[in-house]
């Protein structure tokens, strides 16, 4: 632990020395979730604005021994469908960004927000270090009922992180986390989404990162559950000692009373679903489950036996439709 933070605290004085004019470094004082400068949401937005290269410092101990500090930062400004980090999740949509912890258990939680935590732009670059990211939970899908009734959003991918651009992650946590729910009414049905902690459709990368207990978004009347617990990858991602463990597959939707209708399928990957280049370096891949398939329903009109219920997911650690080296 000692080694630990005298190598966290070099590399604080290193990037201290490395400033230049087309850099900056903010150190956080304000855990509040704020659009002031002094807080996480408000460094991001003034990185967003400047662009370039900058760093953001959470966590910064008073005492060079306060090995029992712990620093939380919830995110609580709550709304949807805003894209510039001044509310919901926290968009980073230019420039190279790092946020870097700097004290033991430094934790950014979105419990509660309803939303995502990071969303990556594909112009973007993101790296996180020493961080413990939990909480996050994509927006669910929405549907509403009436004489008229008509599709809203679907369920959406990512219930840690959105990545279309440039993701590192190194010494980080993902716990918690779990992408959109599927809801529906008769006719309009919506399945759950992928990528329990992340959705990769950019360059991921991730080095001695820990990714436990997340979970893909639960299927609605019949509609297939999300597929990778906890990663969704179309892109590229590259994983190296990494741990990926105790992740679900979303659990289909099963249909309601006594309606018309066949169970829906589990979600497959329970780890990590892969439609584009997976590569895995000295990874654990365990305890990982695919979605489970739901009941049919009963039909005493068209079909006095009812309806069938729905497949399980495949895959429980790795489900690939796509390149994968291990």
């Amino acid at each position: 632990m000692i080694r630990k933070q005298l190598f966290l605290y070099t590399a604080f004085v290193f990037l201290l020395l490395q400033a230049c004019a087309n850099a900056r470094i903010y150190i956080v004082t304000d855990t509040n979730d704020t659009t002031k400068v002094t807080s996480l949401r408000g460094a991001i937005i003034a990185a967003n604005r400047k662009g370039g290269r900058n760093t953001i410092i959470l966590g910064q101990t008073r005492d060079f021994w306060d090995h029992a500090r712990h620093w939380i930062y919830p995110l609580t400004i709550s709304g949807s469908d805003e894209s510039n980090a001044f509310t919901g999740d926290l968009n980073i949509n230019r420039g190279d960004l790092t946020i870097m912890g700097m004290s033991p258990e430094v934790t950014i939680d979105a419990t509660g927000l309803g939303d995502r935590i990071f969303n990556i732009s594909s112009n973007a670059a993101l790296a996180l270090e020493n961080l413990r990211i939990t909480g996050g939970t994509a927006p669910n899908a929405d549907a509403h009922s009436g004489l008229i009734r008509s599709p809203l959003q679907p369920a959406e991918n990512g219930g840690a992180v959105y990545n279309a651009g440039y993701l590192t992650l190194i010494d980080c946590i993902l716990t918690n986390n779990s992408s959109g729910a599927g809801a529906g009414l008769s006719g309009y049905y919506y399945e759950g989404a992928d990528g329990g902690a992340i959705y990769n459709s950019g360059t991921f990368s991730a080095s001695d990162c820990l990714i436990v207990g997340n979970i893909a978004g639960s299927g609605s009347y019949g509609s297939p559950g999300g597929n990778g617990g906890a990663i969704r990858n179309d892109g590229s991602c590259r994983l190296t000692r990494c741990s990926i463990s105790q992740n679900h597959g979303g659990a289909s939707g099963g249909e309601f009373g006594l309606s018309v209708g066949a169970g829906g399928d589990g979600g497959n990957g329970g780890g990590i679903l892969n439609l584009g280049t997976v590569i895995l370096n000295q990874c654990l891949i365990d305890s990982n489950v695919a979605g489970s398939g739901a009941d049919g329903a009963l039909s005493f009109v068209f079909n006095i036996f009812g309806e069938p219920g729905g497949s399980g997911g495949d895959g429980g650690g790795i489900y690939n439709t796509g390149r994968l080296e291990i």
